[in-house]
């Protein structure tokens, strides 16, 4: 079924809308009051946990996927206690949904770098 011209110019004209809003990005997480998870997040078997940490991580990365706030605070910002934190970080890592990198200045160790990977 093809598409009628009115309803194209009705659609390009909401997409430059988002587009303006967002800053020329409509999928620009950092712009907006929302983030995406791939749908094929839901075939990974999570659990509970796993699931929380992992979308506070994706919410919160940066264009590379990249963040680097403390098990307190992502456990704290999550609803759950530092060691089922710790707990999540580390089976998210083993099923290989993200790396864990650990951050030193000055010789002395940060927080960890999380990275969400690509499913």
């Amino acid at each position: 079924m093809a598409i009628g011209e009115g309803t194209k110019k009705v659609w390009l004209k909401t997409v430059k809308k988002c587009a303006r809003i967002s800053g020329g990005d409509i999928l620009n997480k950092q712009k907006g009051n929302f983030f995406l998870l791939p749908n094929k997040i839901f075939e990974e078997g999570l659990t509970p946990m796993e699931f929380t940490v992992y979308g506070f991580l994706t919410s919160r990365g940066d264009a590379k996927g990249q963040s680097f706030y403390s098990v307190p605070n992502i456990s704290k910002a999550c609803g759950m206690c530092e060691n089922s934190c710790r707990k999540a970080i580390r089976s998210l890592s083993e099923k290989g949904l993200i790396n864990v990198s650990e951050r030193y200045f000055d010789n002395a160790r940060q927080s960890n770098l999380y990275t969400v990977l690509k499913l």
